[in-house]
């Protein structure tokens, strides 16, 4: 075994999207010395992706304000949204817009030079009272790319050190206390362990765990893998987020922002079918109910196209001019990827995996905590930010253009959680031979799965694919007891073949197959734990529909799941309050019918 290098920062940011990288700049910009881990380089982070907007009240198109904001999020997310963070997350939107801006960002703007404000689904007036609320901030349909863009720019400006071919391996925890990660440096060719007694884990979702998805391919959840193995618990595992408009077959993502510029769903009839399911908001209802929507009307007969399973987005009417102004990146989608006109014909979509909502559960200001049957765990400087986190604004379901103001609110908050911490600290030194032991035990495990006498780099792929069959079967959209307990057969199944998988090649060096083996053993942990808090919650609540209990059961269910694994190995579970806001805004927020 290869002796295993050390170094050691200040803090360690787990991630190179925007919440890692605000997160860094905000650091760096103290004095502090940070350095960035992330499988690839920052401008390839998944938050490129991201199309639509940044929400933020600003009130350019219609009166608005930070408290109708905070409705629509814990409505959006039925009622399952810790009120502290969103209260935050509402209150700091209008401040994160105007950091971006003066930090650059290109923001689309109206005929009065103000930034360009568009409706979202489930995003109103008045307590939902009113009309719609405009107030996704945009650049175009590519503001992920421009924000990241700028944000690696920052990041240099500010001496933020980044390794961007860097596999995180383990977290190594003493006593309560997080003391660094194992990591693979694979453009090194060797393992290194990095020490901090901070470490932000800004690594993304795990939207991979489907074949059809809008992820990208780096998308396998590492971080929540990370926790697991350090025996922390997930929170709401079971709300995964379908994008009711993924390109039909290849789940490249058709954004919301064509709905938002008036584009209509369209079934095989031809009809505007939102009409019967949220008759007031129509295509701008929640993404839960319009995916729902869409899965009911193929079942029923009336989707589109050879085998009636999608239906069509109509953005024809909008004309050429609009479209490539407000919806550039969809025009030249579709003509790469389909070879059609948006400007002449409809666009084939169906529901796609698109976000998951939960995952490391925190606090209000980011760091990694939860009550387990009642006792508090917390793994001290260890924090999660962005979809890798659970902290929870989003709830049950996110609404649109919440996830890159979720980046920008939290990677602030936990980059002065960690300042405030670092002033206060008292000197807290290591027991060095503690943790050589615990990282050479990691380490140890690691070359484990180099075999001389066996190879299963044939195999890796087809479990993959296997496992992504699995999910998307029996835990899509629509879910049962029935189909649930075939998905924990099948993934049992492919968990213990999994865990014996190995491989001859054993370079440190760009190895694609230990790359692939290592995001799949990740991946199958937390199909694991999706599938078995799917059957716990006997509910259906947001982005989770069960064809057998129908309604949303607060009296039950009005709770946070959590699940992971004990020293054996074996399943454990318990739950998390959701925390609520007292006084004069309770009653506002308070459970109630979610209708569009």
């Amino acid at each position: 075994m290869q002796p295993v290098d050390q170094q050691i920062y200040d803090v360690i940011v787990i991630g190179s999207g925007g919440a890692g990288l605000v997160s860094a700049v905000n650091l760096a910009k103290s004095g502090l010395k940070v350095i960035v881990l992330s499988k690839v380089f920052p401008t390839r982070s998944h938050t490129v992706a991201a199309k639509g907007g940044v929400n933020a009240p600003l009130g350019n198109v219609t009166q608005d304000n930070p408290e109708w904001f905070m409705y629509d999020t814990i409505k959006g997310g039925d009622w399952l949204s810790d009120q502290d963070s969103v209260e935050i997350l509402c209150n700091r939107a209008k401040s994160a817009i105007v950091n971006l801006e003066n930090s650059g960002v290109p923001f689309s703007r109206d005929h009065n030079g103000k930034i360009y404000q568009r409706a979202y689904g489930g995003q109103t007036t008045d307590f939902g009272n009113g009309e719609l609320a405009y107030r996704a901030c945009s650049v175009a349909d590519r503001t992920g790319h421009a924000i990241l863009h700028n944000l690696y720019q920052s990041s240099l400006r500010n001496n933020v050190v980044i390794n961007s071919e860097i596999f995180v391996l383990d977290l190594i925890v003493d006593g309560g206390q997080i003391r660094g990660v194992l990591a693979w440096d694979f453009g090194e060719a060797k393992l290194i362990y990095v020490k901090s007694n901070y470490v932000v884990m800004a690594t993304g979702g795990f939207g991979q765990l489907y074949n059809t998805n809008t992820s990208s391919s780096i998308c396998t959840g590492d971080g929540n893998a990370l926790a697991l193995r350090a025996g922390i618990m997930l929170q709401d595992m079971e709300f995964i987020q379908f994008h009711p408009t993924g390109l039909y077959n290849l789940g490249i993502l058709i954004t919301e922002a064509a709905r938002a510029e008036g584009g209509y769903l369209l079934n095989g009839l031809g009809e505007r079918f939102m009409k019967n399911y949220a008759p007031k908001y129509l295509e701008l209802a929640s993404r839960d109910i319009i995916s729902r929507a869409i899965i009911n009307e193929i079942s029923l007969g009336r989707g589109s196209g050879k085998n009636k399973d999608q239906v069509e987005i109509d953005i024809r009417h909008l004309g050429k001019d609009k479209i490539l102004k407000f919806l550039p990146s969809i025009y030249d989608t579709c003509k790469v990827f389909l070879g059609i006109d948006v400007t002449k014909h409809t666009i084939p979509v169906c529901p796609s995996v698109h976000y998951t909502m939960g995952g490391i559960p925190t606090n209000k200001y980011g760091e990694v905590t939860y009550a387990d049957n009642g006792n508090q765990v917390k793994i001290n400087g260890l924090y999660a930010i962005g979809e890798t986190a659970s902290s929870s604004v989003h709830g049950a379901n996110r609404l649109g253009c919440n996830s890159l103001l979720e980046l920008i609110v939290f990677g602030e908050i936990s980059a002065e959680s960690i300042k405030d911490n670092i002033s206060k600290m008292k000197t807290n030194d290591d027991n060095s031979s503690n943790i050589t032991k615990l990282v050479n035990q990691k380490a140890s495990a690691f070359y484990s799965l180099f075999s001389e006498s066996s190879d299963n780099t044939d195999s890796i792929d087809e479990y993959r694919k296997e496992l992504g069959v699995v999910m998307e079967k029996y835990v899509g959209v629509v879910r049962s007891e029935d189909s649930l307990l075939s998905a924990k057969k099948e993934v049992s199944r492919i968990l213990d073949v999994v865990n014996n998988l190995k491989i001859k090649n054993n370079s440190l060096y760009e190895n694609p197959q230990l790359m692939s083996l290592l995001e799949l053993r990740n991946l199958v942990l937390q199909a694991v734990i999706v599938v078995e808090m799917s059957l716990w919650r006997r509910e259906s609540r947001g982005a989770h529909y069960r064809s057998d209990y129908r309604d949303r059961d607060d009296n039950q269910f009005l709770k946070h799941s959590l699940c992971g694994f004990d020293n054996s190995g074996k399943i454990k579970k318990s739950e998390n309050k959701v925390r609520q806001l007292s006084g004069k805004l309770s009653k506002k927020l308070a459970p109630n019918n979610r209708v569009y």
